[in-house]
């Protein structure tokens, strides 16, 4: 495998698991009560509390 398919197989698992982070969020703020939440993009993860944590592409947390 070369270089550029090593990267693709890269990006592209990290699509994948960013999705089902998404997908794990919206069902479980839906049945908190939150609504539909699935439009909204998340810069960074943000813990709602409860462990709904917003499926976020940067981890800020308190150490």
């Amino acid at each position: 495998m070369d270089a550029s398919a090593a990267g693709d197989f890269s990006h592209q698992s990290l699509r994948e698991e960013h999705l089902q982070m998404a997908r794990t969020f919206n069902a479980k703020a839906l049945e908190m009560g939150y609504g539909d939440l699935s439009d909204y993009f998340w810069y960074h993860t943000v813990d709602l509390g409860d462990g709904l944590i917003t499926p976020g592409t940067y981890v800020i947390a308190s150490t």
